[in-house]
């Protein structure tokens, strides 16, 4: 009897032990289509790849590797399966102390369901290492999804970094600005949201703006008395002569953005962008003789909020911009009006 109820209890120890090391499978991935799937397993390590989930063009990675498998690759060759036009695809998966198993169900392009059982084993001392990945084939920017419900992900991103090169436009004064000398410097989203909903995206964020308008002619940039600011004729014998009007910017963008074309990898940007204008100022050098001289005059009397529009085109994550200010820049208590227009490339969109 005593025999009977010992060898119970072991049961007993040993079934709570089994069930306490078996783990619930999760969904890792739920899709109704997909491009293409690829299962390589061998020596113990399998990876799945899947291309374009329901047609967004995100691609989905995972893959357990394990220390002794990585010591024994060369003796066997591994197992690929793959099969294109993919539906109804679910992948589940589990990860215990020493296994981690995954089970992937689909039905092909030729209709038939097929069935993958996977696991890969650690021996106990022994490390395990399993990596995960879900997102687009291109860097559209620099974000992490916080939020997903069926084809609609919320993301918090940064992106839209630009270098280009503005000029004025409907001045009332000829300000004889230098379009090649005079930069912007743009950062559209140093942190925002994005909604992406298959190809459509539309998000909203926080930037900055620099805006640096140059003349190199006969004329300056000058704040005379009484606010208006002016162009003002330099003195005789002067060389090396440069004025600028910069004007600084918080920037919230609102942006709405469509993928197209192979892999989703062109896309078309376009939106209205507000302006903060923080602060402006005008520097004026120049060389006379033996000597440099350079003058800066701040408060100027920049208009505190305007609007532009603002619209890109991109292959990846580079692009090229335009940007479009039709407000007058400087209050019109400052005599000296004028809009903007500005172009050029643009990374991480």
């Amino acid at each position: 009897m005593k025999k009977i109820l010992l060898l119970m209890l072991s049961i007993m120890i040993a079934s709570v032990a089994y069930c306490e090391n078996i783990a619930e499978m999760d969904t890792l991935l739920a899709a109704s289509t997909a491009k293409r799937i690829e299962i390589t397993s061998g020596n113990g390590d399998y990876k799945i790849v899947v291309w374009d989930i329901d047609g967004t063009g995100e691609r989905f990675v995972y893959e357990s590797k394990s220390e002794m498998s990585s010591k024994r690759k060369h003796k066997h060759s591994p197992n690929v399966t793959s099969s294109n036009r993919v539906t109804d695809l679910l992948i589940l998966g589990s990860v215990t102390e020493y296994e981690s198993k995954v089970d992937v169900a689909y039905i092909d392009g030729s209709g038939v369901t097929r069935n993958l059982k996977l696991s890969n084993k650690a021996s106990k001392g022994l490390n395990r290492t399993i990596g995960s990945y879900r997102g687009t084939e291109r860097f559209l920017d620099m974000g992490v999804t916080f939020a997903r419900n069926g084809k609609t992900k919320w993301s918090v991103i940064s992106s839209g970094i630009g270098i280009g090169w503005v000029t004025p436009v409907s001045s009332n004064v000829g300000m004889d600005v230098s379009m090649g000398k005079s930069v912007e410097l743009t950062w559209a989203n140093v942190i925002g949201v994005k909604m992406s909903h298959g190809r459509h995206h539309l998000s909203l964020g926080m930037g900055l703006d620099w805006r640096n308008m140059v003349t190199t002619g006969g004329s300056y940039f000058e704040k005379v008395d009484g606010g208006d600011i002016v162009m003002s004729p330099y003195e005789d014998g002067v060389r090396d002569r440069r004025s600028r009007i910069k004007i600084f910017s918080l920037q919230m963008p609102l942006l709405y953005s469509f993928d197209f074309g192979k892999k989703h990898r062109w896309g078309v940007t376009l939106g209205p962008v507000v302006n903060f204008n923080t602060s402006a100022s005008i520097k004026t050098s120049w060389r006379e003789g033996d000597r440099e001289y350079s003058v800066k005059t701040r408060h100027i009397g920049q208009r505190p909020v305007t609007v532009d529009v603002m619209g890109a085109v991109n292959y990846g994550c580079l692009g090229v911009y335009a940007r479009y200010a039709p407000m007058n820049m400087l209050k019109d208590s400052a005599g000296m009006k004028f809009g903007c227009f500005s172009t050029g490339i643009m990374l991480f969109f």
